[in-house]
Formats: C-alpha cells, structure tokens, sequence
C-alpha cells in the first residue's frame, strides 16, 4: 500500500510538472498574440511619396471619375492622390502624405509616370478595375483581414524571438509546439487570404473590361506591368542631381519610355511566363487575360491621360523636388549599408566558417543529456501508468530512437537551424545554398546519425563534413549572427 501511495505521488508530481509547463508555454503564446495584436493596432498611419488633389481645382479629372464611377455603381472616392512612382490602388483608411497632409476616408492613387505612359481610355480601364474593388465590399475586407494577418505575422515573430533569446531553454523547449501551431495556422490562413485576394482581382479585371473593353484593358494593363523596371532604369540618373539641373524629373517621361520599349516588353514576358502560385495573392497576368470580358472595344483616341489634369506642372515639380531628395538620401543609406555588410563579412570570413569536431561534441552532449531526460521521464511515467512488462530493454531503445529522430529532425529542419545544444554553441546546420533545411533532408541526415559512422571525416574533411552531412547535402557553420564569438 505504502509503494502504491509514493507511486502515486511520482505520477501526480510528473503531471503536475508537465501541466505546468504546457500551461505556461499557453500563456505565454497568448499574451504574446496579444500584445502582437494591440502593436499592429497602435502602429503609425502609414506615408507615401504623394500629393492630394482638390477635385473642385481640377474640374475635367472630377468629370472622368464622376463618370466612371456612375458606370460602376459606386461613389466619388474621397480622396485622389497623385503619387510620385508608376502605381495605381485603392484603400479604405488613412495615407500620410509627405506634404504633411492627411488623406482620408475611400482613397485612389494615381501614379503620375502613368500618366505620361497611358491613354485617357488605358486609364479609365485601369481606373475602373481599381475603383471596382470598392463595389465588391473589397477595401473593407482588406481593412479587417490585413490588420488580423499582420497581427499573427508580428506574433509569430515575436514568439520566435523568444524561443531563440530565452535564456530558460526548458521553456523555450515548452514553447516549440504552440510556435509550430502559429505557424501552421498562418501558412492556412496565409492560403485563403491569397485565394480570395485572387477571386477579387480576376473579378475587377471582368467588370473593368466590361465596361471599357477587352482590348484597352489589356494594353493599359500591360503597360502598368511594364512602366515600373523603365521608370526604375530612368530615374536611377537623377539620382545626386540637385534641383537646379533639373526641376520636373518627368517632362521627358514620355520619350524615354519609347526608348526603352525593349525593357518594357522583356518585363511583360517575364510576367506573362509565370504561372500563379498557391500563396500569391494576385493571379499570373496569363491567367487574367484568359478571365477578362470578350466585350470589344469602344472608340479609342490616343489623348494622354496627362491631359486630364489641368495644374500638373506643378504637381510634377513639386513630387519632383520632395522624391528626389528621398532617392537620394535612399541611395546614401543603401551605400552605408552594403559597406557595413561587407565589413562584417570580411570579419566573419577571416574565422573558419566551418565547424569542426570538438564545439558539435558539446553540442551533441547538451542535446544528448536533453533526449536522455525526456526519454526516462516517459518511461518512467509509462511503466507507473501502465504495463512494466511491454517496457523491455528493446521497447525503450525504440522510444529513444523516435524521441532522438524527432528531436533533432524538428529542430534543425527549424527557423533555429539547429537543436537547443548547437543553439547554445553558436553553431548551425544550413544545406548547401546556405538556407534552412527541408524536413525530409533533416530527417535522413539524423537518421543515419544513429550508424555512428563517418563522424571521423569530420576530422580530416576541408569543409568539416562528416557521413551524414555529406549524404544530406548539409554543412555545419558558425551562426552568422554570433559574428562576434570568442576564438
């Protein structure tokens, strides 16, 4: 009777222990979220490199988009942007611009270089796929799910910021599995978002060649997909220019695009090669076109879009003057940085990249002594609650070898490169392009692990590979992110 009560005392002190734990890992991944989802919540409105428009200034560009949205059912944005780079969106919420000035309510920018590459009709099609966003309860959808996605996005990091940094590495092993479940139900809610997100735009792309035809869609739209790497490769010469060489960085946006057609059209086949992706949130510009209206087109003129707006002189030299000095404060921050990168590299490269035998012994003792705890704790549990019998010598090295397998196959197939014992070594494992590894390559590499064989390679390798590196394509290196480690 005695042994059965100090029996029962172990298993309800073992449960207590483990409850403990997996409360404690739930606890913390709630507040966690929690506090992910008031950041996201709190965060600043964001700016963009725009100038507002005054509609009742500019009387021919209300018409066109009074008109236009009659034929879309819908109501007069509430604020027209002009923006300094080739883009074109709709958003329901707030746009700082970089005047000072505060757009609210339903908003539609309007890239200024389109303007000069674009018809009135290419526009208006454009436009109309835009603006059909907001028949479709679109924006407002975007306002809710984009906060959510964002929010899990900034929890997972923060949580995985924890897991790595957190000094206690039993909570940090307590935390893996609830880290793993945000992950999954991400990448899950990562999937449907981008599925709707499609629909939406294949459902846009109907309306607005329905109304303006199906030929002055396409051109319009084509042109919008290769006006970006033109505009990128002419505005790159302005870069360092001060304002006195040059005052309006796009009145001679027109010619230049003619001159690089060929850089435009390589950017439409580029797009028109690739097929849509699970996780894209917009359908391949092939898949579009195959979607939109057989409607033929209306009368079409060559009248440029630039045309629509009365004051755009001015508007053009003032997002001329304020992006300018943005490139180039850009560029300067770019420079900066890529010597800083270089130089860290440098340090890093003058130590040996690879590891060699004695720091992947420690480590193989942490994690060895970690497998060995877990494993006696489920035996013993196993033999209190069940059958003693069935744990035989050959059953417990079974339950160790899965619990072995498991453990390092997760890990090292993990954001952390690596089990908690190459963690606390500053080393990692990374295949042989230097990213994470797959999960059935980190499964054949600890697998055959278990051979003990090969580790004395490790000894006489250039690269510091062993058997079971070698068979799985991988390297242990030094962690790229403890540059600073001691000698």
């Amino acid at each position: 009777m005695l042994e059965f009560i100090l029996s029962l005392k172990k298993v309800l002190s073992f449960q207590v222990f483990i409850f403990f734990l997996l409360y404690l890992g739930l606890a913390i991944s709630f507040y966690t979220l929690l506090g992910a989802l008031l950041s996201v919540f709190s965060t600043k409105t964001p700016k963009e490199i725009g100038l507002l428009v005054s509609l009742d200034e500019e009387y021919e560009l209300k018409l066109f988009l009074v008109n236009l949205c009659n034929l879309l059912n819908t109501r007069l944005p509430n604020s027209i942007v002009l923006h300094a780079e080739p883009t074109l969106y709709v958003v329901q919420g707030k746009i700082k611009l970089m005047n000072g000035k505060l757009a609210k309510g339903r908003i539609l920018v309007i890239g200024v270089p389109l303007l000069h590459y674009l018809t009135v009709d290419q526009l208006r099609a454009i436009l109309a796929h835009e603006l059909a966003h907001f028949t479709g309860f679109d924006t407002l959808y975007s306002s809710f799910v984009t906060p959510a996605y964002f929010s899990l996005s900034t929890g997972k990091k923060i949580y995985a910021q924890m897991i790595a940094k957190n000094i206690n590495e039993l909570v940090s092993l307590v935390m893996m599995p609830q880290f793993y479940f945000i992950c999954w139900y991400l990448e899950l809610f990562k999937k449907i978002h981008a599925k709707i997100s499609r629909l939406r735009e294949i459902r846009a792309d109907y309306i607005a060649s329905s109304i303006c035809g199906r030929n002055v869609f396409t051109t319009g739209l084509t042109n919008v997909i290769g006006s970006l790497p033109v505009f990128n490769k002419i505005i790159h010469s302005y870069i360092g220019l001060s304002l006195n060489k040059t005052n309006n960085i796009y009145q001679n946006l027109k010619i230049n695009f003619n001159n690089y057609k060929d850089i435009a059209n390589e950017a439409i086949n580029d797009e028109l090669k690739k097929s849509t992706l699970v996780g894209d949130l917009y359908p391949s510009l092939s898949e579009r076109l195959k979607s939109i209206s057989l409607i033929s087109d209306k009368e079409a003129t060559d009248r440029s879009a630039r045309d629509l707006i009365t004051y755009i002189d001015s508007y053009e030299e003032e997002l001329s003057k304020r992006y300018l000095k943005i490139l180039d404060l850009k560029n300067k921050i770019t420079l900066y940085s890529d010597s800083v990168k270089i130089e860290q590299q440098n340090k890093l490269y003058k130590k040996e990249k690879y590891v060699g035998l004695w720091l992947r012994s420690v480590a193989f003792f942490i994690d060895f002594v970690i497998i060995g705890v877990v494993a006696s704790l489920i035996i013993i549990i196993s033999v209190i609650l069940a059958y003693p019998d069935t744990f035989s010598g050959i059953n417990s090295l079974v339950i160790f070898i899965i619990i072995w397998t498991s453990y390092f196959t997760i890990y090292e197939a993990s954001y952390i490169h690596g089990t908690i014992g190459k963690k606390q070594m500053g080393i990692m494992v990374v295949d042989y392009q230097n990213q994470q590894l797959k999960p059935s390559q980190s499964f054949l590499r600890n697998l055959s692990k278990l051979f003990f064989i090969g580790f004395i390679l490790i000894l006489f390798d250039r690269k510091r590979q062993s058997f079971h590196d070698k068979l799985s394509k991988t390297f242990v290196v030094f962690n790229t992110a403890s540059a600073e480690r001691t000698e």
